[in-house]
C-alpha cells in the first residue's frame, strides 16, 4: 500500500474526489496550487508528515492563504511544513495536534508577527521560521530544490 506521495510541479488544480481514500498514506508532499487540498487531506488518518508549499513555478495566487480547522483530524501528524505560503493566521484547532513535533512556517511573513501566540498554541512543538534551526534539532535534510527544503524526522523507538 502507498505510504509516501509527492504531488508537485504539474498543472493540476484539483485533487481527485477519492483522494481521501489513500488511508495508508503516511507522508504527503503537495503543492499549494490545489484548490481543494482541504478538507481532502484531513481524512488521511495515518498521515505523519505533511508538506504543503508552492511549486517551483508558482504564481502568487497559488500560495496557501489559510488552513482549515479540520487540520485537527490529523492526530498522527508529527511534521507539518507550510513553508513559502502566505498564511495569515492558524486556526485554533491546530493546538489539538498533540503529536506535532515540528511546524515549519518559513516564508509566511504574516505569521512571524504571531510567533508568541503560535508557540502558546503548540507548547510542545518546535516552531520553525528559519530552515537552519532544523539541522540543530537532528532532522535530516533529504531534498533541496530552489529554496524548498524537505526534511525527515528520525523514527521514534
Amino acid at each position: 500500500s502507498l505510504k509516501y506521495l509527492h504531488i508537485g510541479d504539474n498543472k493540476l488544480k484539483v485533487l481527485p474526489l477519492n483522494f481521501h481514500m489513500l488511508d495508508s498514506l503516511e507522508q504527503l508532499a503537495i503543492d499549494s496550487q490545489f484548490n481543494n487540498i482541504f478538507p481532502q487531506i484531513c481524512y488521511l488518518k495515518n498521515l505523519r508528515t505533511l508538506s504543503i508549499s508552492p511549486s517551483m513555478h508558482f504564481k502568487e495566487k497559488d500560495k496557501l492563504k489559510y488552513i482549515w480547522p479540520e487540520i485537527k483530524l490529523l492526530q498522527k501528524l508529527n511534521y507539518l511544513s507550510l513553508s513559502g505560503n502566505d498564511i495569515e493566521t492558524l486556526p485554533d484547532e491546530i493546538s489539538e495536534l498533540k503529536n506535532l513535533k515540528v511546524l515549519n512556517l518559513q516564508g509566511n511573513k504574516k505569521l512571524t508577527k504571531q510567533k508568541k501566540i503560535i508557540k502558546e498554541m503548540l507548547p510542545n512543538t518546535e516552531i520553525q521560521f528559519n530552515t537552519l534551526s532544523w539541522i540543530k534539532k537532528g532532522l535530516k535534510i533529504y531534498s533541496i530544490k530552489k529554496n524548498r527544503v524537505s526534511v525527515r524526522i528520525p523514527a521514534q523507538n
